[in-house]
């Protein structure tokens, strides 16, 4: 055999034995790699292979797809790459975006092994528009049938929505029934009461705090159509939803036994997740958290518009939280509070503990299944249960921006998140509102720049603007108890 063909086939050798090792990144730097005493190097339409000894040269055209899977079949590199998933988009409110909005686009990625000669290039595939339903539905994956088969009979505007801002738990788990029940009832309350059929609520909230069929990290649970039949008949001659709403409290305490106390409030009662609408009237007791979720799910099924409130940390007074309910007087044009969980004079008598008062929005997300909190998606509302006080903070010595600063307050032996919010880019500082804590446990407040941690305590007052100017402290004194105020 001639001495240049045994070469070639030596070479063909090394290519399956020893080449193979460093050949990804030969195709991607297309620069020397040396490794276990390889030299490999570009030479124009050649490629240098040099060992302790000699050197040789090899075409490129091995380095061709063809050519290159015909000694390693099995190469990942070779195949080309999987289409990407759409891009997630994130939850948005309704108030903010229409159901019909187009999501953002996907681009399939090439092969990342590019060919050699011009003509085999990869050519990068046009860009496809993925609309936020059919994101969606892909995500649903075996359940997308369930889903489908909804829109099938009832594809309304109502009805993606729900599709569109529904978690992932419940996209691959949510029935048809359970999504045409909640749109089939929205609908038909809509049409029969006076502030539906009237037009005297905005479609937006309808829309937001009437329909979705989930209140937060409950299991899935089809109670509108049962909740419906029974109140109903009780609120069919209301002309307006505050009347509407205090016959549903009054029915949620009283039931159908003569009077007695129908539910019972126990606080910090219950498991992580919060029971279901259903689930709580069968064992009627349960936190304040579940006692309100089980009001706003009453008040939606005869389409009165509501929405979870929540203090996250008492400032002092007690540890925990506390939770209401906020539903809409039509007649007054303004939030209304109810609370199936405490007294409302309670809760009026109590607000020199409040730290922050927030509304929910009407559809939670992913985070609110997993218990992680959203703040900024929740509405501070403090003004609207006391006189807020503001806070400007600054941060010492900051070259990143924006700043995300932290606000806690002592509850439960720690320190607990109340308030959180990034600095606008130019200016590095933040102005948040917050209530007054003069007779209870000062704020704490913190933030990261550069890599260090600045953190002060400061108290505020009701109607005033206070400042605070971040600096870096011995770590250790941020767990120190704080002292209350005599």
């Amino acid at each position: 055999m001639p001495v240049r063909k045994l070469i070639a086939v030596s070479l063909l050798i090394v290519c399956q034995t020893l080449f193979y090792p460093v050949y990804a990144k030969v195709v991607h730097l297309k620069n020397g790699t040396a490794l276990e005493g390889l030299q490999v190097e570009v030479d124009g339409d050649y490629l240098r292979l040099a060992v302790s000894g000699g050197s040789t040269r090899i075409p490129k055209t091995l380095l061709a797809e063809d050519s290159l899977r015909e000694f390693f079949p099995d190469d990942p590199l070779l195949k080309p790459a999987p289409p990407k998933e759409p891009a997630r988009g994130t939850w948005k409110n309704y108030r903010n975006v229409s159901p019909s909005a187009t999501g953002t686009t996907a681009q399939s990625t090439p092969s990342p092994v590019p060919s050699v000669s011009a003509s085999s290039q990869p050519v990068a595939s046009p860009t496809v528009a993925v609309s936020p339903l059919e994101k969606a539905l892909i995500r649903a994956g075996e359940n997308r049938p369930e889903l489908e088969q909804a829109l099938a009979q009832s594809n309304t505007p109502e009805m993606k929505l729900l599709i569109t801002s529904a978690p992932p738990y419940d996209l691959v788990n949510i029935t048809a029934e359970h999504l045409l029940n909640t749109v089939n009832y929205y609908l038909k309350v809509k049409k029969e009461t006076v502030w539906g059929n009237g037009k005297e609520l905005d479609e937006k909230l309808w829309m937001e705090y009437v329909l979705p069929y989930r209140i937060t990290d409950e299991d899935l649970d089809d109670w509108r159509k049962e909740f419906y039949e029974t109140l109903a008949p009780l609120v069919a001659n209301c002309t307006d939803t505050k009347e509407a709403a205090l016959i549903a409290h009054k029915w949620l305490y009283k039931g159908n036994t003569g009077g007695t106390a129908f539910m019972k409030f126990t606080p910090g009662s219950g498991e992580y997740r919060d029971m279901a609408p259903r689930q709580l009237l069968k064992t009627k007791e349960g936190k304040c958290f579940e006692m309100n979720l089980l009001m706003i799910a009453l008040l939606r099924s005869i389409g009165v518009p509501a929405r979870f409130v929540v203090i996250p940390y008492w400032t002092g007074q007690t540890d925990l939280y506390h939770s209401w309910v906020e539903y809409w007087d039509s007649q007054n044009a303004k939030w209304g509070h109810l609370d199936a969980g405490a007294n409302p004079d309670w809760l009026m008598a109590n607000s020199q503990s409040y730290s922050v008062v927030y509304a929910l929005p009407g559809f939670p997300t992913e985070r609110d299944l997993h218990g992680r909190e959203r703040w900024e998606l929740m509405e501070n509302i403090t003004a609207s249960y006391t006189k807020p006080a503001l806070l400007k903070v600054t941060a010492a010595g900051s070259t990143v921006k924006p700043i995300c600063y932290t606000v806690y307050t002592f509850n439960y032996g720690t320190w607990r998140t109340v308030a959180q919010q990034y600095s606008a880019q130019r200016s590095g500082e933040v102005v948040f509102e917050l209530a007054d804590n003069t007779k209870v446990y000062p704020y704490l407040v913190s933030a990261a720049v550069d890599g260090k941690l600045v953190w002060d305590t400061v108290k505020v007052i009701a109607g005033r603007e206070t400042e605070l100017y971040l600096h870096e402290q011995v770590a250790e004194n941020i767990f120190q108890f704080p002292q209350k105020t005599k």
